[in-house]
Parts: C-alpha cells; sequence; structure tokens
C-alpha cells in the first residue's frame, strides 16, 4: 500500500502550528503563574487576618488600644471584602482554570505535530485533521489571550523561537537572532531588524 507523504506546504503548515502552539503555551504559562499569585495572596489573607485579629482584639481588652485595634479591623475587613469582590468579578478562578484547559491542548498539540513531521508515513488526512483542532484551539486562545500586552506576546514569541530551534534560528519577519534581543521595531519579535543591526 502507497502512502501519500506530507507535501511542503502542509509540512510548513504543521511547524507554524507547531510554533503558534509554543507562543501559547508561554503565555498561558505566565498567566496562570500571575492568577496563581493573586488568588493565593486573596486566600491568604483571608485565612491571615483574623488569625491576628483575635490575639489581638483579645491582649486589648479593656486597654486603650482596644479601640485602635477594632478600627483596624473594620478598615481590614472592608479591604478583605472588596478583594473577594473584586476575585469574584474578574473571574480570576474561571480564567485559571480556561488557562490550565488550554495550556494542556497546546502540549498536546505541540507533541501532535512534532510526531506527524517525524513520521515518514503520516498521510495529508492526518495533517488536516491536526490543523483543524489547531485552529480550533488558537480561537479559544485568541479570546482568552486577548488583552495580553504586545511586549508579553513578543516575549513568549522569542522564547518559543528559542525552544523550537538552535543558536542559528532567527525571526522569519526581520531575521534577528532572540538569543541577542535588544527592543525595536519588529512586531512579531519585538527585536531590532537584523537590518538595523548590522547598518
Amino acid at each position: 500500500m502507497l502512502f501519500a507523504m506530507l507535501d511542503s506546504t502542509t509540512r510548513a503548515r504543521i511547524e507554524q502550528e507547531r510554533l503558534n502552539c509554543l507562543c501559547a503555551e508561554n503565555l498561558h504559562t505566565k498567566a496562570l503563574r500571575t492568577l496563581d499569585r493573586k488568588i493565593n495572596f486573596v486566600d491568604a489573607a483571608a485565612l491571615i487576618v483574623p488569625v491576628l485579629y483575635f490575639p489581638a482584639r483579645y491582649w486589648s481588652k479593656g486597654t486603650p488600644y482596644s479601640r485602635c485595634i477594632e478600627i483596624a479591623w473594620e478598615f481590614t475587613a472592608a479591604c478583605l471584602i472588596a478583594l473577594a469582590i473584586w476575585k469574584f468579578v474578574a473571574r480570576w478562578q474561571e480564567k485559571f482554570k480556561n488557562h490550565g484547559k488550554l495550556l494542556g491542548e497546546n502540549i498536546a498539540l505541540k507533541r501532535q505535530a512534532v510526531d506527524l513531521l517525524n513520521d515518514d508515513k503520516a498521510i495529508p488526512e492526518s495533517a488536516h485533521s491536526f490543523l483543524a483542532l489547531a485552529a480550533r484551539s488558537e480561537r479559544e486562545d485568541r479570546e482568552l489571550l486577548l488583552t495580553i500586552k504586545s511586549e508579553d506576546k513578543q516575549d513568549a514569541y522569542r522564547e518559543a523561537l528559542k525552544e523550537l530551534g538552535d543558536a542559528s534560528i532567527t525571526c522569519p519577519n526581520c531575521h534577528s537572532s532572540p538569543w541577542k534581543f535588544k527592543r525595536g521595531s519588529c512586531q512579531m519579535c519585538g527585536n531590532i531588524p537584523a537590518v538595523e543591526q548590522t547598518s
């Protein structure tokens, strides 16, 4: 039985999707770290503040400091309520879950892309199924990563390029090395274009 080989155009598209998955993986990982810090801060504050308040209230009872402790507690309690409302309204838990889900999807798609590129017997149907899955995942990535700053996207792109290739890899847009970064005008990697660096 003869297998239809993947043509160069299809392989290039798979390679591009692999790069996209690496970028998204970096962005989701960074978003998860940020959200984790925020959620842990609110949860820790909700636990630590009452633990500190009750002994302070007990020891200050009947002293001139009693009123100060009560005022401090009321202020801190109001701050805790505001933080809890902010956490709920900003949907940090939901976003954390979604970033985790899409991080897993991108890791799986990245592995699938590598498997396809390394499989001499890969058929076009497998490639088309992969590309369809990657397109759906990319749409979800865009929705969730909509508010990410361009600098963060460029950082993620440079890290993806480094992971994709060796020391000789360059940005396909400006031809600069992601390993030698200086803030510049390239829209994709944020580097100084290679032409400007040599002139």
